[in-house]
């Protein structure tokens, strides 16, 4: 594990997602601990007392291998015992930190993001039907107009919501009827094209005049 694998690997979409990404990767750490334990206890109470046995190379000894180890971990000519070991308990030490830290700007971005919110709410109401609003929030999401598409349908909801000021209600229920309609379904948007049309029109009527 590193951090170079962690980043690459890191999935797109909202806190709560790269925040259960990133504490699966705090529990591979751990199961490394469990499965070294008694290593783990040696390097960090500072031992000494089996080091010529550990770290030396050709000792004859009778503590067996991991046998979960890589290849030239057990080659005597290139490894000693527990040599490559140590180093990983060294580097999943300073990788631990290194999540935490991601996790904690994680927390902090979604303060950040709430704070956003809040301010929000000092804003004007939406004054069409639910439904209307609903058929946006899902041509929205469809198009992947937010983020790239990387939010999901029910953040993208809660966070217009917040903007309108409106409770939408159950908008997966409000989809399956507007499913439903008969003829034209998407009538909303097609209202708002309609209406953004006549004032185009308007306005190249208005200019022709001035002329």
């Amino acid at each position: 594990m590193s951090v170079h694998k962690i980043e690459i690997n890191r999935p797109k979409g909202s806190c709560s997602t790269i925040e259960i990404y990133l504490l699966t990767e705090l529990d591979l750490l751990k199961h490394f601990f469990d499965c070294n334990i008694e290593m783990y206890h040696y390097h960090r109470t500072g031992g000494t007392n089996f080091d010529r046995i550990y770290f030396l190379r050709n000792r004859d000894t009778d503590i067996p291998l991991n046998i979960a180890c890589f290849f030239f971990e057990r080659d005597v000519r290139f490894s000693t015992v527990y040599d490559y070991k140590i180093a990983q308990i060294m580097a999943n030490d300073l990788l631990e930190l290194y999540i935490k830290l991601q996790l904690a700007r994680l927390k902090e971005d979604t303060k950040i993001g709430h704070e956003v919110h809040t301010v929000l709410k000092t804003r004007e109401t939406w004054t069409a039907s639910k439904t209307d609003l609903a058929e946006l929030i899902y041509a929205l999401d469809t198009a992947k107009c937010i983020n790239h598409g990387n939010i999901k349908l029910k953040a993208l909801t809660s966070y217009l919501e917040d903007i309108f000021n409106i409770n939408i209600g159950d908008i997966y229920r409000i989809y399956l009827e507007i499913r439903e309609r008969k003829g034209n379904r998407t009538q909303f948007l097609d209202r708002l094209k309609d209406r953004l049309t006549e004032r185009m029109i308007e306005s190249d009527s208005d200019n022709n005049k001035k002329k």
